[in-house]
Formats: C-alpha cells, structure tokens, sequence
C-alpha cells in the first residue's frame, strides 16, 4: 500500500530527497518563564477541575496517554510540569492534540510517511489559501514553540496541522469579517493552533476558546509564553466584557451559560469524539444562540465501529436546528488528517 496517491508520486519523491525534518532531539530544560507558567496553570486547574464532568474520546486519553501531564497537576509539581510543557510536541502530553506521534520518527517508513503528509497538506494550502510568496510566514512556526518539529519548507519549519489551521483561519476572516466589533468562539481548541494563525494574520476581533480543563490549561500556557494579549478564564472572573485586547478560555459550563452574539463558533474533529450527552449539550446550546455562522470539520464515517475507547457520532446525525441555520456548505476535508473521514460543514443563521 502507498502512503501517497499515485498521481502525486514524482513529486512527493522530489520533495521528500529535498526537504528535511527539522526537529530538536535534545530536551530544552524549563525556563524561569516555563515554571511561572506551571505555577499559574495549577492554580487555574485546581479551580477548574470539578467543574467538569465528562465521558469521550479524551477520557481514554488522559487516562491512558496524558497521564504524566495529569499526575504532574494532580501532585502540584511545578518542575516536571514546567519540563512536559518545555518539551510538549516530543511527549505524550500533546498526544491527540496534533496529528502525529513523535515517537513514531525513529521509524525510516514513518518519516516518509511524516513528510509525505506535511508536503499535501502544504500543497493544499498552496492552492486554497496562499496569496502571495511572502505567505508561507504564516506557516513558520518558532523553534522553542514546546520544541514543535516539522519539515524544512522555504526555509521554515512547517509543522503537522499548521497549514489546516491557516486555512481555517483565513476562512473564518473572509466569512465574519475583520473588526474589532467580530467574536470568534472555537469549541476543542487543543494547543491553540487556529488561535496562533488568526493573531498571525491579524485578526481583530475577540476570540474565544472553549475547552474541558486538562487541554485548556494547555492552550494557557502557549498562550501565555509565546502570545502577546492577555489570557482571561472566564469561569474565575465575575460581569466580563468581553473585549478583543484580550483571549477568553472558559470551560463547557461556563460556555453553556454564556449569553453573548456570536460570529461564528467553530470546531475542528471533538464534536465526533464527545459522548452524545456533551455533543447534543453543546448543539442544542448553539441551537439557541444569537449565532451567524457554525463552522465545523468532524467525522462522516464510522470507521472505528468496534472501538472499545469510543463510537464516534457521524457528523450527518448532529442535531442542529435546520429551520434556524440553513447549510451553505458541505466537502471532503481537504487535509490528510482523519484518513479521509472528515466532511467540512458550514452553517448560516436563515
């Protein structure tokens, strides 16, 4: 079986002999920086822990894969926390969060494999989204961004989803505009890849994540270190005015209760990952909003039917309000990621 297309052999050959990977071996040791950081994201995550209580996809994961991450918070160890978070990209911690397994590497057929995906993926994002050669400064990504790796494109290392994240950033803008009246809320931000490629383009308006407290503490700490605007969790403060100085991170009880219009609210892959219960939740709550826009890539194909970790929802059956949104768009996701059973959806408020 080939790991590429046919149609794109030639090419993904030449690109793979050219290209290197660019990746740090060696462990970056934490920073004063990486440890006040550590120290702050156990303060957040002990305030918000209880305040969540779910079954999914991710349950497996944090017990089974992000477990050195959890028991560093749940032990208040600051070191080893501030180490994982130093080193996200090459340990378990980012497990799930990106398209790729670090591990995997030391494996000759998994290199090519690696490099195979970030070459379509790049291309795709060649056709759809760049404008200009001076573009691809939207995909370099910072050499001590948690020691990230990626494929030496133009000089700049292009990591696994940032080309996805790019294209949904610079759709999300076309779609809603760019002022400073626009509010953006994603729902399953991870690390806060879409986040990083907006404020790299610029975007003006207020931005707001929604994640469970394990993987928004996450988002805090890049945020944090490598961003330039305040960070604000919502479910700590009291009367917020929701302002685009700053990016807002809440939990899906505070999101449930949250009584603010909306642009667009947005999810990439976790509404087919949720339990039915959290998913019906989150769509019956959009269901209700004062929403113009709902954007969201999940999983049509019920590939895993026997999983004993979770049965994915097909994103078909999700059930949002058609007399209240009309769908403008559906299409095979463009990018390699979910082995080709990812749709994208966009909705309109009617």
């Amino acid at each position: 079986m080939n790991i590429y297309p046919s149609i794109d052999r030639s090419v993904i050959k030449n690109f793979i002999k050219q290209n290197k990977i660019k990746v740090n071996k060696k462990k970056f040791l934490p920073t004063i920086i990486d440890k006040k950081i550590s120290e702050e994201v156990i303060y957040i995550y002990y305030r918000l822990k209880n305040k969540v209580k779910h079954r999914s996809e991710w349950s497996w994961i944090n017990k089974f894969k992000r477990s050195n991450l959890i028991n560093s918070l749940e032990k208040k160890d600051i070191n080893e926390l501030a180490k994982i978070f130093s080193n996200f990209f090459l340990n378990n911690a980012s497990y799930g969060i990106i398209s790729w397994d670090y591990n995997q590497l030391k494996y000759n057929k998994k290199k090519i494999e690696f490099k195979s995906n970030v070459y379509r993926d790049y291309s795709t994002w060649n056709e759809f989204v760049k404008k200009k050669s001076t573009d691809i400064k939207y995909l370099k990504s910072e050499k001590k961004f948690g020691n990230c790796y990626g494929v030496d494109i133009d000089n700049s290392l292009v990591m696994i989803d940032t080309p996805r994240h790019d294209y949904f950033a610079s759709k999300i803008i076309d779609l809603v505009g760019n002022s400073k009246s626009k509010k953006i809320l994603e729902i399953g931000g991870g690390y806060g890849g879409l986040i990083f490629q907006l404020l790299k383009r610029k975007f003006k308006g207020t931005i707001i994540n929604v994640d469970i407290p394990e993987t928004l503490i996450i988002s805090y700490y890049f945020l944090k270190k490598f961003g330039k605007k305040k960070i604000i969790i919502c479910d700590l403060e009291k009367n917020i005015k929701f302002k685009p100085e700053f990016i807002y991170l809440c939990t899906p009880n505070y999101f449930l209760n949250l009584d603010l219009k909306i642009d667009l609210i947005c999810n990439f892959h976790s509404f087919s990952e949720m339990s039915k219960h959290d998913l019906f939740n989150y769509i019956n709550k959009i269901n209700r909003m004062d929403l113009k826009y709902l954007l969201h890539q999940n999983s049509n194909i019920l590939l895993y039917p026997n999983s004993k970790r979770h049965i994915e929802i097909l994103a078909d059956r999700f059930p949002i309000n058609i007399k209240k949104f009309k769908q403008v768009g559906k299409n095979i996701s463009l990018w390699v990621s979910g082995s080709g059973r990812y749709r994208e959806y966009l909705y309109k408020k009617r």
